[in-house]
């Protein structure tokens, strides 16, 4: 019995000094107990002069560049279930209409995590109705973070800008399937605000 008790132990020594090694222990997803795990983001939602609450988007002339455009692009995953990126276009000049990107919330993750972004503290935004905003919103286990940022790079600090840019710049670098000549409002507005 004694034998066999220290075999055990042994055993679990040998497991427990490995995984501390390798540094291959589990961590709980979802939960209380340390920060915030970037595997965890279920889904993301970048906006650009674009309001979900009243689905503003100003149709009324096209431009030439992304960044002074109107658009969302929107990562889902749940569990097992992953579906296609989405990215809607309101008024960028030859662009305009919905499609399924190659984008995917793995990419977004990364950006994320490289940019730390639960770490990001920017300040406040400017409540100026002539203002547009991009907003950046994470859904990451059952909490939601959304970074304002006032669309004039030079009243947000670096860090929360070089965030933005990374994203547009995965946005860019897409390979885009159109799915409809038209843009579309933003469907899954409980998922952010039930």
């Amino acid at each position: 019995m004694r034998g066999h008790l220290r075999k055990c132990f042994v055993s679990l020594s040998l497991v427990l000094i490995a995984a501390f090694i390798t540094g291959s222990t589990a961590e709980p997803k979802c939960g209380t107990a340390g920060p915030p795990n970037y595997n965890d983001i279920e889904s993301v939602l970048l906006t650009n002069d674009y309001r979900l609450g009243d689905a503003f988007r100003d149709q009324t002339h096209p431009v030439s560049n992304l960044a002074s455009s109107t658009y969302w692009m929107f990562f889902w995953e749940t569990g097992p279930a992953h579906f296609p990126t989405v990215y809607s276009q309101f008024t960028l000049r030859d662009q305009v209409g919905t499609y399924h990107l190659n984008a995917t919330l793995a990419e977004a993750r990364n950006i994320l995590k490289n940019d730390r972004f639960f770490d990001l503290a920017p300040r406040s935004y400017l409540t100026a109705t002539e203002q547009t905003f991009s907003v950046l919103t994470v859904l990451r286990c059952a909490v939601v973070t959304r970074i304002i940022m006032d669309n004039d790079h030079q009243l947000q600090d670096a860090a929360t800008a070089k965030t933005f840019e990374d994203m547009n710049s995965l946005l860019s670098s897409s390979v885009m399937t159109k799915v409809s000549a038209s843009a579309t409002d933003f469907q899954q507005l409980r998922l952010f605000d039930p």
